[in-house]
């Protein structure tokens, strides 16, 4: 997920690949134990979004410790730990990627979505009505959509 949110929000143009690849590499493992630490919480984009604005990572540290992921707690730990210069990049790239989420109205429309599901499964249909008893419907604000069970 991390992955995806990166390269879809910042794709490599304009620096060398090497630089690019480096600061898209260091905002992924930010973002990824970030994002697995929000959703073992319960936790939706909102929150993620505050602990990346303010540069926040003893929440989500704690988080990623009582909920028994020490690998996730481990990564944010080296980023944590990390040249405060390069840090300071880190989560900048890290917010760069949220951009779209820098608005009031963005995160209220992310985590209250109203609008018509996005279906996952293969062939499925876009459908704003109840879904069929096989199904399984999430309207997390990064994950939006139903499929088949």
């Amino acid at each position: 997920m991390a992955r995806s949110m990166v390269h879809a929000a910042r794709p490599a143009t304009g620096v060398t690949p090497v630089e690019a690849n480096h600061w898209n590499e260091r905002a992924e493992a930010l973002l990824a134990p970030l994002l697995h630490a929000a959703a073992l919480a319960g936790e939706g984009i909102e929150t993620l979004v505050g602990w990346v604005n303010r540069r926040s990572p003893d929440e989500p540290t704690d988080i990623l410790g009582d909920k028994g992921s020490p690998t996730a707690a481990d990564l944010l730990a080296g980023i944590v730990a990390t040249d405060e210069r390069e840090q300071s990049g880190i989560w900048s790239t890290a917010s760069g990627v949220l951009v779209g989420y820098r608005l009031d109205a963005a995160l209220a429309s992310a985590t209250n979505p109203t609008s018509i599901r996005l279906p996952l499964s293969p062939g499925a249909t876009p459908s704003t009505s109840a879904q069929p008893a096989d199904s399984k419907c999430s309207s997390r604000p990064s994950l939006s959509g139903c499929w088949k069970t």
